[in-house]
């Protein structure tokens, strides 16, 4: 067909289309057989060794020092070591778990808990809940719900894993980081998605300066990784799991069931390893 040069930036999640295409009034028809991309990276849950990147991830995470354990279903939320915003009603044991409500509005806002010491090094994060109610979302807005890790480096990096409900009505895993530019001003960008029907837990996994994003459909089904990619070795300011409902539709809800954090180096005030 012919070559030309072009950028050697990564080709962006979503950057290679298969397109049909047609100019004039009538039909076309076109039947994909097979896509081969061969590449010095690939990353995303296309890949192939997805099973094999999560055992060596398992491993690396049952090997770190420090483990602390929220267990929302059993003990009220610390109030030495996390904090709460929007809803704050207290906890109930005979509910089985932390439920925050997230009312719609006209801006964005959420509710939830996050932690209030750093982490430093390596890390594995997973946020389990259940009792999911999450409204539809107004046209270009989105309902999820998020684990969310902000960095401590110049660019405030952000990582996102989320549990979204689109305003197309598809619920999807979506993975997506945040960095700010030379002014100051906030850029994101989408790095992995999974389209799924259902959601148990989020967890956001960094080995050196490569995070991980993986997602897990039910407490029976397998890990899924949704992202992998270079972030930055930085320590972690906060843990956030919130929920978000995207325009005036409605109230969401989802009960967190516990936080497990498996780390290099963390000292939650008044929380026993």
């Amino acid at each position: 067909m012919g070559t030309h040069e072009c950028a050697k930036d990564p080709v962006q999640m979503d950057g290679i289309r298969l397109v049909n295409q047609i100019h004039e009034v009538g039909e076309s028809q076109v039947v994909w057989k097979n896509v081969s991309v061969r590449a010095e990276r690939l990353t995303g849950p296309a890949m192939g060794e997805s099973d094999v990147r999560l055992v060596k991830l398992n491993q690396d995470r049952d090997a770190l020092p420090i483990h602390v354990s929220y267990d929302f279903q059993n003990k009220p939320p610390s109030e030495s070591a996390l904090f709460r915003w929007g809803d704050r009603r207290p906890w109930n044991k005979e509910l089985r778990g932390l439920p925050i409500l997230a009312p719609g509005t006209s801006n964005w806002t959420s509710s939830g808990i996050k932690t209030q010491q750093p982490i430093v090094g390596d890390f594995d994060i997973r946020v389990a809940f259940d009792e999911i109610q999450l409204k539809s979302p107004q046209k270009g807005q989105g309902t999820g719900v998020f684990l969310q890790l902000d960095f401590t480096d110049a660019k405030k990096t952000q990582i996102n894993a989320i549990f979204n409900l689109a305003d197309s009505g598809i619920y999807e895993f979506d993975s997506q980081i945040r960095i700010n530019n030379e002014s100051g001003k906030p850029t994101y960008r989408n790095t992995g998605r999974r389209n799924t029907s259902s959601a148990s837990s989020l967890r956001i996994a960094r080995r050196g300066t490569t995070v991980t994003v993986i997602s897990q459909a039910s407490p029976e089904a397998d890990d899924l990784i949704v992202s992998e990619y270079e972030v930055n070795d930085t320590a972690v300011a906060d843990v956030k799991l919130h929920v978000h409902t995207g325009g005036l539709v409605g109230n969401s809800q989802v009960t967190f069931k516990f936080m497990d954090i498996r780390a290099s180096v963390y000292e939650p005030v008044g929380v026993e390893p």
